[in-house]
């Protein structure tokens, strides 16, 4: 909607602008052209120019709710890191444990062996259930 026309020869021109219901208003009287100026004209639509911002604007809130959820998700993998750490560092503190309560007499050979036999149940039965469930359910 944009027009351009380059001034032939000098001249003085106004600016109007032009309602939709068809009146005039002049905007400014008298503009001074010299030869060879180029001159543009336009027209706004208040409903484009909305309809564009409310685009705009609807792009820019999605782009901040994609960019919070890719930060939780971060965050939310930092946390699962962060307990995998702390799930290492207590499994490594239970055979010291283990064998402290063994020099103290707390805990006894046989209760050792049974304690074994639980874990070596569990992991049993884990195993068969990880073979049992159909593919991509976990």
């Amino acid at each position: 909607n944009e027009k351009s026309i380059t001034v032939p020869a000098a001249t003085d021109a106004r600016i109007e602008f032009v309602g939709q219901d068809g009146s005039t208003q002049v905007l400014k009287a008298s503009t001074p052209l010299k030869a060879g100026e180029i001159i543009d004209g336009t027209c706004l639509s208040v409903s484009a120019l909305t309809d564009f911002l409310a685009a705009q604007i609807a792009q820019a809130k999605a782009e901040e709710r994609r960019a919070m959820a890719v930060a939780a998700e971060q965050e939310n993998r930092a946390l699962v890191e962060a307990m995998r750490a702390k799930l290492v560092e207590a499994q490594a503190q239970v055979p010291l444990a283990l064998a402290e309560a063994l020099r103290k007499g707390h805990l006894g050979v046989m209760d050792y062996y049974r304690l074994k036999n639980i874990e070596a149940d569990t992991d049993m039965r884990e195993s068969i259930s990880r073979a049992a469930k159909p593919e991509g359910e976990e």
